[in-house]
């Protein structure tokens, strides 16, 4: 639910500012400080919406998902998205130890399964 404070109207136009939060993970396949120092998965994903903000690709999938989304989404079917700013990202490094199984390793199963006892109960 948007509140006055979170439109802008300029005339007969509104501006809303949405903020999206990006999640990007990325597994090491060496040493995870080198990793983090050389990858380039933010400039992709960044400079990949930037093309689909600058071509109208964002805006026809906004539109589509408004109007799928049905009466919910009255006001955003007409949306039209002009631009995007990218915060500076911030990088954890989470290790975690691949030298030991995560999991026991399932025993082969018998070529000869043992027969269980029967089921039925006895009178």
């Amino acid at each position: 639910v948007l509140s006055d404070n979170d439109v802008t109207r300029i005339g007969t136009t509104s501006l809303l500012q949405v903020q999206y939060e990006l999640i990007l993970e990325e597994l090491c396949s060496s040493s995870c400080e080198d990793q983090t120092n050389t990858t380039t998965m933010y400039e992709n994903v960044t400079s990949y919406m930037n093309t689909k903000i600058e071509i109208g690709d964002f805006t026809s999938i906004l539109q589509s998902n408004a109007e799928q989304c049905g009466d919910g989404c009255d006001e955003i079917q007409n949306a039209t998205v002009y631009g995007v700013r990218f915060c500076t990202p911030n990088v954890a490094v989470v290790g975690v130890s691949t030298s030991e199984p995560s999991q026991t390793p399932t025993p082969k199963p018998s070529q000869t399964p043992t027969p269980k006892p029967s089921q039925t109960p006895t009178p």
